[in-house]
């Protein structure tokens, strides 16, 4: 799964509208300043790394279209785009972290023709996406010391491929656990205000055929609407349904436990109509 990308012809960013997932996945394609700004705005593409690797492309593209070739009107439109882009979501720190990025490679090549430039900084969103994906590599191998077959996760939010680059940041420990045969057991936090852990972080892990626990966070008073949202979202989760858990208590998470265990699941390899 890929969160962020530059289509083939190099006109366009192409985002999964994270606004749809799970029950819609549509690719947006992105190409003005104004779809990159909506898009951040909106949360169609969200997780502070995706954002930064988004304005990034959204300056490259801006840049591209600019039709001069005086560096001063060229470097002065290139800085109130990022302006502009920043203005999306001014508490982001990648975001303006990124369009500091491309405005630096502007800045730093004033000797060189404008096309030049744009190649430039086409290299350098490429470049900041490409090294979001290596750091994620990197977390993950860290993480991985501290796991072992059988565990059980807990994440909150969702800091998984959908909001970087590339395997994610805490769940790049379980996807590389995954890939070797850990058969880890990971609960989803629901996290608000925007489900993204029941919407998102649910929704990639399932679609590697992971079991997943929904851990919810409502009050019990709300037990009535939260019902409600369930049936809505499971009738909406169309990819690996049957993985997807609900835990609403402790005692669901010890039945849930058990449930695995009779499968032969659980960590210690005991069966679990064993245990008294």
């Amino acid at each position: 799964m890929r969160t962020i990308w530059l289509d083939d012809a190099g006109s366009a960013a192409v985002i999964i509208d994270q606004t749809l997932l799970p029950g819609e996945t549509r690719e947006l394609r992105l190409r003005t300043p104004e779809d990159f700004h909506d898009a951040i705005l909106r949360l169609a593409v969200r997780g502070a790394p995706a954002i930064g690797i988004a304005a990034a492309y959204g300056v490259y593209l801006a840049a591209k279209a600019f039709d001069t070739g005086d560096y001063g009107t060229f470097r002065k439109a290139v800085a109130d785009h990022c302006d502009y882009l920043n203005s999306s979501r001014p508490t982001a720190v990648n975001l303006k972290w990124a369009t500091d990025r491309m405005r630096s490679v502007v800045e730093h090549n004033s000797s060189r023709p404008v096309n030049e430039i744009i190649s430039l900084l086409r290299r350098e969103c490429q470049m900041i996406g490409s090294e979001d994906a290596a750091m994620c590599e990197g977390i993950g191998r860290h993480a991985l010391t501290l796991l072992r077959p059988g565990m059980g996760v807990l994440t909150h939010c969702n800091a998984g491929r959908l909001a970087t680059g590339g395997i994610g940041t805490a769940t790049a420990g379980i996807y590389l656990a995954d890939s070797r045969g850990y058969g880890l057991r990971v609960y989803c936090d629901e996290t608000r205000p925007l489900l993204q852990g029941a919407r998102l972080t649910a929704y990639e892990l399932a679609r590697k055929s992971k079991t997943v626990g929904l851990s919810s966070e409502e009050k019990r008073e709300q037990h009535t609407l939260r019902q409600e949202y369930l049936a809505k979202f499971r009738k909406s989760f169309r990819v690996h349904l049957d993985n997807i858990e609900v835990v609403d208590t402790p005692e669901e998470a010890c039945r849930l436990r058990r449930k695995y265990a009779l499968r032969g699941d659980s960590p210690s390899g005991r069966d679990a109509t064993s245990e008294n």
